[in-house]
């Protein structure tokens, strides 16, 4: 997946609040500062670096900060992006909405690893992306659907 050029590029994490699209996203985060840790697992697959970098959409709402937090999302080489949609809760939310579309496109022009969160469905990001932004999340991206299970046998300390 890291390395053909033809490959999917990332995941995109989709479902309601609680489902544990974040929770999902950080443990696999940990998972790769783990793998870090011992080149000789990964350096044979042609990665270049594991080095990681976590933001929530959110952060693209002030203007100062959000052209670091681009800048800085654009050149990890993975970034996971929590609660895509969060940044049209703000007064700026249209540079937020132009700064996520441009990061969603320059990651995927150049096949960087990116794994993404939302609360919306498909038809959602059709509608608040648009066409080419949403064609890219649903032809470079494995889609997971992510649903709440509870349980009546769940014990919780």
């Amino acid at each position: 997946m890291l390395t053909h050029p033809e490959s999917l590029i990332g995941f995109v994490f989709s479902g309601s609040y609680d489902s544990g699209k974040t929770t999902f996203m950080l443990v696999f985060q940990k998972f790769l500062c783990l793998l870090k840790k011992h080149p000789k697992a990964w350096k044979y697959q042609e990665i270049n670096s594991l080095d990681c970098k976590f933001i929530r959409a959110e952060e693209f709402r002030y203007s100062l900060a959000s052209y670091e937090t681009f800048e800085e999302a654009a050149k990890a080489p993975v970034l996971f992006l929590d609660n895509l949609g969060y940044e049209e809760e703000c007064t700026n939310e249209r540079l937020a909405k132009t700064l996520v579309k441009t990061l969603i496109r320059f990651r995927s022009d150049n096949r960087l690893l990116t794994l993404i969160a939302t609360p919306f469905d498909p038809q959602t990001i059709r509608e608040t992306y648009g066409i080419e932004v949403a064609h890219r999340l649903f032809t470079d991206y494995f889609w997971c659907d992510c649903f709440r299970v509870e349980s009546s046998n769940t014990k919780h300390p």
